[in-house]
């Protein structure tokens, strides 16, 4: 898998350099004011924020709690080791710093779990809305992504509530965490408040994130209407976050390129773009970094690599 993504990202570098002209690209970064940079920076903060809460809410529905300051750097950090490690895996971390705090490892799992869970029929359900009202009839590429990601969703809820069964196969010690983390699961299944909260504020993250694009399409001089964008963003997203590229390096930049260069946004201007509204990632990385730094200061043996492992097969 580390060498798919990595042979992926390769690709797709080479692809973007091969499309932009460097004068052009350095003409359309510098033409825009220097706070429009802090945009993703600060949006990315704010959606830290909202991931933090969520988390805590659903922790809060299994009896544990752990501040939301401790929650968001939880997340920075893994997204610091999602971007550092040539196999990803930044959920992977997370839950394994969550294990590592009183809540213990199977609230942890199910938390993270119900999390990516709730997120998921929120992006299909804008992705689905962008398929059938024709705003991607110009991308049958994103057609089949908005269709393949409502029809996994669909099959990962109709998994979720017919509930985990543990094999009889499955080793002893094994058995004991999946069986934890069921009854965890279950328990959340029948806080059904709890998980229509925690659906509903994931709504504000897409919102967020499609403003970022509309704003800075809008600096770079190119206008759009914000329901276009709502069908356009997520459907790029779904395809930048898909675990083939390390950090969704040159993907990103691509995807960004493709989808609209068709709505007369030069491909220089799309890449200045993406590349801009990477910085918010960046920047939640970097401080995830400097957590790291100080953890492995206080406690060696904390770094990132400690997970490299565990991750090879994310």
């Amino acid at each position: 898998m580390r060498l798919v993504r990595v042979g992926v990202t390769v690709a797709a570098v080479i692809w973007v350099i091969g499309q932009v002209d460097p004068g052009r690209l350095g003409s359309a970064l510098t033409s825009v004011p220097l706070w429009v940079f802090g945009v993703p920076v600060l949006a990315i903060a704010l959606n830290t924020a909202i991931q933090a809460h969520r988390l805590r809410l659903l922790l809060g529905g299994l009896g544990a709690s752990l501040p939301i300051s401790r929650l968001m750097g939880l997340i920075c950090r893994g997204a610091f080791a999602g971007l550092a490690l040539p196999q990803g895996g930044a959920e992977v971390v997370k839950a394994a710093l969550l294990s590592l705090t009183p809540v213990g490892v199977e609230r942890a799992l199910s938390a993270m779990l119900m999390a990516r869970f709730t997120q998921l029929p929120v992006t299909a359900m804008f992705l689905l809305w962008a398929a059938l009202s024709g705003a991607l009839s110009h991308h049958p590429s994103l057609v089949a992504v908005a269709v393949a990601y409502g029809v996994g969703t669909a099959a990962v809820w109709w998994a979720m509530l017919r509930g985990i069964r543990v094999p009889r196969w499955l080793p002893q010690t094994f058995a004991v965490r999946v069986t934890a983390v069921r009854d965890a699961l279950t328990v959340l299944r029948s806080r059904t408040g709890l998980v229509s909260v925690c659906m509903a504020w994931a709504l504000p993250t897409v919102a967020v994130n499609c403003a970022v694009v509309w704003l800075l399409l809008d600096r770079f001089g190119h206008s759009f209407s914000f329901a276009d964008i709502l069908a356009l963003v997520p459907a790029m997203d779904a395809v930048i976050w898909l675990p083939i590229s390390v950090g969704g390096i040159g993907v990103r930049e691509a995807v960004f390129a493709l989808v609209l260069e068709p709505h007369g946004v030069l491909v220089d201007a799309a890449i200045a773009v993406g590349v801009v509204r990477w910085t918010g990632e960046l920047a939640r990385a970097g401080i995830g970094c400097m957590l790291w730094l100080l953890a492995a200061t206080i406690r060696p043996g904390t770094g990132p690599e400690t997970f490299a492992e565990g991750n090879q097969n994310d």
